[in-house]
């Protein structure tokens, strides 16, 4: 993922925890 993208880091430490936003 675009490790410059807060954004997509955020979805991607929820989508570890089941929870894509």
């Amino acid at each position: 993922f675009l490790q410059n993208d807060d954004r997509v880091q955020c979805a991607f430490c929820r989508g570890i925890a089941g929870e894509w936003d």
